[in-house]
């Protein structure tokens, strides 16, 4: 036994399979049968199981680590190479999304680095594993395998609802929130963004009149014309209730947020057709720009706010920039 726990021996030409292999279980004595209780055990386990020398020739494995790949038992056979073994994968759909030149790299600096390691890889098929790599102590080393995709996908689910609108299914507002703060972190001396504050227009009506269900079909149609008013880059949110908003990335002149206020009003205003219902709405919109009107996300959202209702006092349905002067008025 090396001081890591496991000693490979030499490698028997000729050996097939688990159970008929003394290299792999050890000559120690025994009653007859051990090897093939070793090898029960060793595929009862859940993790997937392998173990390769110091010459990356394959001297064990388990049949959780096959089907995990998508591979027969009688694909792999002890003996053949790491990279035999990679191919095998990757032409079985379960490579890893790298290259597999470049997986091959990665795996063969893991294998002769003389330490633990944990690493999560996603493959091709859209599994998730996590591998815990160990050395042996001769060179060789041996590595168990967890099927993590669904836990990986129940923590990508959580973490989306958790800054995501549960009916629209926009960025939320503590979402908004840090994509804001980040660009202003990020805006280059000379550069703006803007943020748009919309406010639905005779939505309480819809919602009083003709119920929530309604209002909540009503919220989701709009959040989609919003959504394919954006350029790439750009972040629409729901606020709460019927208020929304935009971060407009990459400004080169006021027109630019002009253009984009305009454009959402226009699709807001545009008749609904929900359940037997014809729906009709608008959207008033305020402006504000970043740095001139504010230097974080409250100061903008609140100019941008300001500037709403300015537009709502005068008729509705229209946009307006934040003027200075505002701020001095509240």
């Amino acid at each position: 036994m090396s001081k890591r726990g496991i000693s490979l021996p030499a490698f028997e030409p000729g050996v097939t399979s688990i159970a008929g292999s003394r290299q792999v279980f050890g000559n120690s004595p025994g009653p007859p049968g051990v090897p093939e209780l070793y090898a029960l055990a060793v595929d009862k386990i859940r993790q997937g199981l392998c173990l390769f020398d110091a010459q990356q020739r394959l001297l064990m494995f388990n049949r959780q680590y096959a089907e995990m790949y998508g591979l027969a038992a009688e694909d792999l056979r002890l003996g053949m190479t790491l990279r035999e073994v990679i191919d095998l994968r990757y032409a079985a759909g379960t490579g890893p999304l790298m290259a597999p030149e470049q997986y091959a790299v990665w795996r063969d600096e893991i294998a002769v680095a003389d330490r633990i390691m944990e690493t999560v890889v996603e493959l091709r098929n859209g599994s998730v594993h996590e591998i815990h790599h160990e050395p042996t102590g001769d060179g060789g080393w041996v590595a168990t395998f967890d099927d993590i995709t669904e836990r990986r996908r129940t923590e990508r689910l959580m973490w989306h609802m958790a800054r995501h609108d549960s009916l629209t299914d926009l960025p939320n507002r503590h979402e908004f929130r840090e994509r804001v703060e980040v660009a202003l972190e990020n805006l280059s001396k000379g550069a703006r963004l803007a943020v748009h504050c919309i406010d639905l227009d005779r939505f309480k009506d819809v919602n009083d009149t003709l119920g929530h269900g309604v209002g909540d079909r009503l919220l989701c149609e709009v959040a989609t014309r919003i959504r394919g008013r954006l350029r790439h880059g750009d972040v629409a949110t729901r606020l709460g209730g019927d208020e929304f908003a935009i971060l407009q990335l990459g400004i080169e002149c006021p027109t630019e947020a002009e253009r984009l206020a305009r454009g959402v009003v226009r699709a807001v205003a545009r008749t609904y057709a929900i359940f037997e219902h014809r729906v009709c709405i608008g959207a008033s919109v305020g402006v504000a720009f970043a740095p001139v009107d504010g230097a974080d996300c409250d100061t903008l959202l609140t100019h941008a706010d300001s500037a709403l209702y300015r537009v709502k006092r005068s008729g509705r349905g229209g946009h307006a920039f934040f003027r200075p002067e505002q701020a001095a008025a509240a």
